[in-house]
């Protein structure tokens, strides 16, 4: 097919047509635009406050089960070790937090 006559029959304008937005709408569409921005930025910070909470009580719940084990290997004389201890206290909790809903009494 002729180039002249394909771009007669479809001219380029028709399908790219150009956008006719004015400086007033565009300002607003930029305000919109930083708006979204502003609340993403705010929702990152309360999910990074709500994930920091969560890693202090995963934490305190290892440091509570490891001290829990290396007391009954006081008590009874077992041999674990305190490596042993923390794998087994990480184990545990791992499994806690996987198949139950755990939530701190107290912030820390």
């Amino acid at each position: 097919m002729n180039p002249d006559l394909f771009e007669r029959m479809f001219p380029a304008s028709q399908f790219r047509p150009e956008p006719k937005v004015t400086a007033e709408e565009s300002r607003g569409i930029q305000a919109l635009l930083r708006k979204g921005e502003v609340r993403e930025e705010r929702a990152a910070a309360r999910k990074a406050k709500r994930d920091a909470a969560r890693r202090a009580l995963v934490d305190n719940l290892i440091r509570d089960v490891k001290e829990g084990i290396l007391m009954l290997r006081d008590v009874y004389g077992l041999p674990v070790t305190d490596e042993m201890a923390s794998d087994r206290a990480n184990n545990i909790v791992c499994g806690l937090i996987a198949n139950h809903d755990i939530r701190a009494l107290e912030t820390p």
